[in-house]
């Protein structure tokens, strides 16, 4: 994310305390992302000296958090991307702080505005809902950057919902601002890290602009349920498995660590270990990414281990469930044109919870495909971008038993970046199309249309 506050508490600043000066910097990079990598940007050094300076100071700062932002330069060649709260989409270092101590403030924004139309069934009524949820973020790291390019870095972010799921106190709303990043970290720069706390992964599965992380086309189709509970329950058909049981930020901890081999590869190895709920869980992911040129690869594999934290004397394997996957996509990025392909297999192992031996009825083998195509007409017609593309997801679970499912979900989208404060409006049309085929009933197929809006930026 974009810092928004930058204050320099180094060593060398501290030591002038006594002359009382001191420097605070404000930034304006563009990125849309918090581990892309960041674009050299200008900054407004106040130099405050005696106690008019500094009042000089405090109402020039105020002005700036205050007054709109204009845009420090045309968008860079490298096309502006989503604005969701995900660190995993480029893997290398974030721009370097330098040397001593220093504190950012950073955040995001994202809104979205949307309609869908839910067919979830045989025996169940068309649902209409009109959808509006959004994310708002609040984040500080503090750094200190000492020798030859070693740092420890702290961060800590808080996460608004505008949406609230009901179940509260006297059957209202449950009040939702939570986490999002909690980690400390240490290594040196761009060579290798190590950090441990609460943390996205990189993203292996890469799907376009079309499908962000919390929205009507990322769910897709009900399956045989209606969209009622959708905060508290998962009433969908099987999500596309991008080698991520370990991705998304869960109540589990993790440690991490990362080297980066030459600047244009890194590898990444994961270890999460902690409850939820009523259940232990115990897992290891490792993720690496190539970029040569206009081509990005990425690879990744993970394993994750779920067994009851209540004991059952009788039955050690009771309840027990094993998960496995790997995958990879490939990306042809050529600014004016991008065209991505994934793949992603997960084994599950599901012991009963009643008896000592595999549920062929729960487990089974997830496969998801996938790609997106986008154009920027904007870059060549007006040099500023103007994306198009469409992307289309395809994810089958074959259970031993016999059961199976199908869930096709695409999407057509486009993307316009306002060119401040990585700002960003775009439009989704999105249809998803569910598939079930069960051993001993007839097959059933249910859909959804929706369409979203979407404004978006940081600071």
């Amino acid at each position: 994310m974009t810092p928004l506050v930058k204050f320099d508490l180094s060593r060398s600043s501290l030591s002038k305390a006594n002359s009382k000066k001191y420097s605070v910097f404000t930034s304006m990079e563009t990125s849309m992302l918090e581990a892309a990598v960041r674009a050299a940007s200008p900054r407004i050094g106040l130099r405050r000296r005696g106690r008019a300076a500094l009042a000089a100071g405090c109402v020039a700062f105020s002005a700036f958090l205050l007054g709109p932002r204009a845009a420090f330069a045309e968008e860079s060649v490298n096309r502006v991307r989503a604005a969701v709260t995900d660190p995993s989409e480029t893997p290398y270092p974030a721009r370097s702080f330098g040397q001593g101590l220093q504190l950012e403030f950073h955040g995001n924004s994202e809104t979205d505005v949307g309609y869908v139309k839910d067919e979830p069934g045989p025996n169940l009524d068309l649902e209409k809902s009109n959808d509006f949820r959004g994310r708002f973020v609040l984040g500080a790291d503090l750094d200190y950057g000492f020798g030859q390019n070693f740092f420890f870095h702290g961060r800590g972010q808080l996460v608004d919902w505008i949406r609230e799921p009901t179940g509260g106190p006297n059957g209202g709303l449950q009040y939702l601002v939570n986490a999002d990043d909690v980690f400390v970290q240490v290594g040196q720069r761009k060579i290798w890290d190590f950090l441990i706390g609460r943390f996205m992964t990189w993203k292996i599965y890469r799907k376009g602009l079309g499908f962000d992380i919390y929205t009507l086309e990322d769910t897709g189709a009900l399956d045989l349920q209606h969209r009622s509970n959708d905060v508290t329950a998962s009433p969908f058909f099987p999500h596309v498995y991008g080698v991520d049981d370990i991705w998304l930020r869960g109540t589990q901890g993790r440690a991490g660590f990362h080297v980066y081999p030459t600047p244009w590869s890194g590898l990444e190895f994961v270890g999460e270990y902690g409850r939820v709920s009523t259940i232990n869980s115990l897992g290891g992911r490792g993720a690496g990414r190539v970029d040569v040129g206009p081509v990005s690869a990425t690879a990744g594999f993970e394993l994750k281990h779920v067994k009851p934290a209540i004991d059952n004397p009788g039955c050690d394997q009771c309840g027990i469930n094993n998960f496995t996957g790997y995958g990879g996509g490939l990306v042809l990025d050529l600014n004016w044109l991008e065209v991505g392909g994934n793949i992603g297999i997960r084994n599950s192992t599901i012991y009963g919870q009643t008896m000592p031996s595999i549920d062929k009825s729960s487990s089974g083998k997830t496969t998801s495909v996938g790609g997106y195509l986008e154009l920027d007409p904007g870059l060549l017609a007006m040099n500023r971008s103007l994306i198009v593309g469409v992307g289309v997801n395809q994810t089958q679970v074959d259970i031993e038993a016999g059961d199976k499912k199908k869930h096709v979900q695409e999407a057509a989208y486009i993307a316009f970046p306002l060119g401040f404060n990585d700002a960003m409006i775009k439009f989704v049309l999105s249809r998803a199309d569910g598939t079930g085929d069960p051993r001993a009933a007839d097959e059933y197929k249910t859909n959804m249309i929706a369409g979203r809006f979407r404004v978006s930026f940081t600071y």
